[in-house]
């Protein structure tokens, strides 16, 4: 492994029981819907989406190899996404 400085940000499905009792064959859907805007909007923030884990987002800004300056405005991205 490597030892790497980054952000990391999780976030999931509001209300997400409800939403599958609601839409149930069609919950997946959703998800995939989504998992788009989060992986374009983080994406769009210089960050990416690691992991999807069923209703649950890891998103990661990686600090390492990137100049010092950048860290605060990286921070920054992470909690506008």
């Amino acid at each position: 492994g490597e030892y790497v400085e980054a952000i990391f940000g999780f976030c999931d499905i509001r209300s997400f029981t409800t939403a599958t009792e609601v839409l149930q064959g069609n919950i997946m859907l959703f998800v995939n819907e989504v998992g788009a805007i989060v992986h374009r909007v983080v994406a769009e923030h210089c960050g990416a989406t690691n992991k999807n884990v069923g209703d649950a987002f890891l998103s990661v800004w990686r600090l390492t190899g990137r100049p010092k300056k950048d860290h605060t405005r990286l921070a920054g991205c992470s909690l506008l996404s």
